[in-house]
């Protein structure tokens, strides 16, 4: 089996042991009281986001060979943003909150890449008709004869340079929409993060001016 096979049941594993500490994780309620009840810890996870959190965790691959298990797995990448909550809960000062912040946003921009390049690869292979530029250095003519990960590696470096409002010579309609929509959508979520990681750096260096 390919070694992708055995890298799922790896994060299957870690997002089972999560559910299970998930479901022994106490909140608050309504009132701000801090609740222990397993019961209503189960309750309270099942009303919120419990359902695809089980989905997530199950080997469907070893079971069923479908297209929808990839849809599945996709609703893992709903369990990322949770990083941020975790951090605002974390006891510590507000500058070692700010690296785990750093850290989080790094992660965030790793997903969104990889989202879009999911997304690129899925829409140039409809048609195949797309091709990388000739003066970049990749293999052009045969470019839809090499592996899907070395397809995939340069799928991800045009969406990479498209988040700096570079172009990536579309095809046709569909092609020239989704970078359009990415161009815009890409510099809106890097001014995002480069603002926001500015700030954080600003809290980190504002203790060490203290000090």
């Amino acid at each position: 089996m390919a070694p992708i096979f055995y890298l799922d049941l790896i994060v299957n594993f870690i997002y089972l042991l999560d559910f299970l500490i998930t479901l022994r994780t106490t909140f608050y309620n309504k009132d701000g009281e801090e609740v222990f009840d397993p019961w209503k810890i189960a309750l309270n996870y099942l009303k919120t986001i419990m359902i695809p959190d089980i989905l997530v965790c199950i080997p469907f691959q070893l079971f069923i060979a479908s297209p929808l298990i990839k849809v599945i797995q996709i609703l893992k990448v709903t369990r990322i943003p949770r990083l941020s909550s975790i951090i605002n809960r974390l006891d510590m000062r507000d500058d070692q909150k700010a690296i785990f912040a750093i850290l989080a946003m790094t992660i965030y921009l790793f997903v969104y890449i990889n989202i879009t390049t999911c997304l690129w690869y899925y829409l140039i292979s409809i048609e195949k008709t797309w091709l990388p530029f000739k003066d970049t250095g990749l293999i052009h003519d045969d470019y839809w004869e090499c592996s899907t990960a070395y397809k995939y590696f340069y799928s991800m470096y045009y969406m990479v340079i498209v988040m700096g409002g570079n172009e990536t010579g579309p095809s046709n309609v569909m092609l020239k929409l989704w970078t359009t929509a990415n161009i815009v959508v890409g510099n809106l979520y890097m001014a995002n993060v480069m603002g926001s990681m500015a700030d954080l750096v600003q809290v980190i260096a504002r203790r060490d001016i203290m000090f």
